[in-house]
């Protein structure tokens, strides 16, 4: 089972996890994680950060985290197979693999950051979920308000 090391809150230190390569698609989901600070005399580690719907944590898929298995649910699980196949291979800063859930002090601090987490990240993901005709709809509406940002699924 996959076990968090400290962060230091002084620091403003964060966790940011990236795709462990090679990538084998028979294998399950494999990251390394990382910590990166916030404050102290260096940039952090340059990172996406994403924004998704958790979904239920009732049903879950195991990945690896650092060669260890943790369970995550399964919206966060779509995402990640999704972001690997189009490619991502930078650091990302996902909510409930970043954050040690269990530990509430921990949680508390880092929701305190999450403003500047978001703001600082080269690039935000959004995931709604798996496509369906609904969401091609929506998405098409959205996509008029704002005719020069393209659409990826």
């Amino acid at each position: 089972m996959f076990r968090y090391q400290p962060l230091d809150a002084d620091q403003e230190e964060i966790r940011i996890v990236r795709f462990v390569r090679p990538f084998d698609p028979g294998a399950p989901l494999a990251l390394e994680l990382r910590h990166t600070a916030l404050k102290g005399p260096r940039d952090p580690e340059p990172y996406s950060a994403l924004s998704y719907v958790w979904g239920s944590d009732r049903h879950t898929r195991e990945i690896l985290i650092n060669g260890e298995p943790i369970a995550i649910t399964f919206n966060l699980h779509d995402v990640l197979v999704q972001l690997r196949e189009n490619g991502v291979t930078g650091w990302l800063w996902a909510d409930s693999v970043c954050i040690q859930q269990a530990h509430t002090a921990e949680k508390e601090t880092q929701v305190g950051f999450m403003g500047q987490i978001f703001q600082r990240a080269g690039l935000v993901y959004m995931w709604l979920g798996r496509s369906t005709d609904e969401m091609y709809l929506a998405m098409s509406f959205l996509d008029s308000f704002s005719p020069n940002t393209p659409l990826r699924s």
